[in-house]
């Protein structure tokens, strides 16, 4: 081996001036046919990168064999190997991509693999020097060749079919993904943004609709020291606010009330506070809130405070629904008539302890099938299962007014709660009577 390798070196010195000369033409001739495959391109991108990887090659290559002969003192017949071993593995490397590119339609495991030797490359090539900045670029340069390179993978070609397109769409889907921490979801979760489009109106009104439910909902489950000062801020905040306003309020604070109940089975809201029960079964537009806009309570002594209503007519329903409900005390507006203890037909209201100011009331826990909205077509059907859901909660005691009947089915109207209502109380008193019971003889 000593003596082949001495042979080499002696025809070096020998003839090296004469080497590096055709070295030189060899060189020239490559520039030339490159300038010419160049300007002839279509795609002079490509030609620009591939030139741009040979520079990076070459000077990371000089690089190595400086290292090897220089800095750890290796034999050069070692060094010369180990050389080789490097740019075949990359070359090799960088052909099976560009196959398995052209037969699939996607870069495989070669072609991340072609960055890890790019990284082992840079890595050995910046131990040659002690200045920082030049260890950096014999680092990254080879990092960005191939970088570049990567690029030219991933991007679509012309000889693509239809199947490489659909594998490389399915694939994109497959690991689509959506940053979950960004600028946009901190500014939301500390409260400074809010999703969609809000003009400053809307979110002021968002504000205090916001906050009237929470301090609706405190009102409930708070101690009761603390009571009188939550209802102070949910009047101050009614009285510059509207109706919808209060409405939308009050029926948040019924979700979160009912939220718990359905979600922590057993309990009921507000149980184990100081403040006593809580009517945690009140429907939304149950609620009255002191001293919102547009009411004039019409309080009297261990009664609630509820605004002045007109109530319906006699041929209109005498049932009053969650929007019209009747206290006892009450004097009916242009009639000069006060409302009894219990309604005709219904169930008895019952009075308030004065200490308490609040009107606790069973709620009825039944769900109505979700089917039932969707069966709008069979009206019939629909108004007869309505007529059995008042029944089942007449029965449990907890008898359901119009409007929540009418809530549960999906019907604006309340008069429509209402009319079933009317028409299951007719026919206990036809049955009661003995004569047969009609219940479709109203007009819908």
């Amino acid at each position: 081996m000593g003596e082949v390798w001495g042979e080499i070196t002696g025809f070096w010195e020998k003839y090296s001036d004469q080497v590096m000369l055709g070295l030189g033409f060899v060189a020239l001739g490559l520039v030339v046919a490159s300038l010419v495959l160049f300007f002839k391109a279509k795609d002079k991108a490509k030609w620009i990168s591939a030139l741009a990887a040979i520079v990076v090659m070459a000077w990371t290559s000089e690089a190595l064999l400086d290292v090897a002969l220089h800095t750890w003192k290796l034999p050069a017949g070692f060094a010369g190997v180990a050389f080789f071993v490097f740019e075949a593995l990359l070359l090799s490397t960088l052909m099976e991509a560009e196959r398995e590119r052209a037969e699939t339609g996607m870069p495989g495991a070669a072609a991340g693999y072609a960055f890890v030797i790019a990284v082992v490359q840079g890595g050995v090539a910046a131990l040659g020097t002690d200045i920082f900045s030049l260890q950096v670029l014999r680092v990254a340069l080879p990092i960005l060749a191939i970088g570049r390179w990567w690029l030219t993978l991933r991007r679509p070609r012309a000889t693509d079919t239809e199947q490489m397109k659909q594998q490389r769409k399915q694939r994109e889907e497959e690991r689509e993904s959506t940053w979950v921490i960004t600028p946009t979801s901190i500014l939301t979760a500390l409260r400074i943004k809010r999703p969609g489009k809000l003009t400053a109106s809307d979110a002021e009104r968002e504000r205090v609709i916001a906050r009237m439910a929470v301090l609706a909902d405190a009102a409930t489950t708070s101690p009761r020291w603390w009571r009188p000062w939550v209802e102070y801020r949910l009047r101050r905040l009614a009285r510059g606010a509207t109706q919808a306003m209060v409405e939308e309020a009050a029926v948040r604070a019924e979700r979160a009330s009912r939220a718990v109940e359905v979600m922590v089975p057993g309990r009921r809201v507000g149980a184990g506070n100081s403040g006593g029960a809580r009517s945690s079964g009140r429907a939304a537009s149950d609620r009255a809130v002191p001293g919102s806009a547009g009411q004039r309570p019409a309080a009297g002594a261990g009664r609630r405070a509820v605004p002045d209503r007109v109530m319906p007519d006699a041929g209109q329903d005498s049932v009053p629904d969650a929007g019209q409900r009747a206290v006892p005390g009450t004097v009916v507006p242009g009639t000069g008539m006060e409302v009894p203890g219990r309604e005709p037909g219904g169930r008895a209201v019952p009075e308030v302890d004065a200490g308490q100011q609040r009107t606790p009331r069973p709620r009825v826990t039944t769900e109505v099938p979700a089917e039932a909205a969707e069966r709008s077509g069979d009206e019939a059907a629909v108004r007869e299962e309505a007529r059995q859901m008042y029944r089942a909660s007449m029965a449990a005691g907890q008898p359901l007014s119009g409007a929540e009947l009418a809530r549960m089915y999906h019907r604006p109207d309340p008069s429509w709660g209402s009319r079933r209502v009317r028409e299951v109380r007719r026919q206990d008193e036809q049955a009661a009577a003995g004569e047969p019971a009609s219940a479709e003889s109203e007009q819908q």
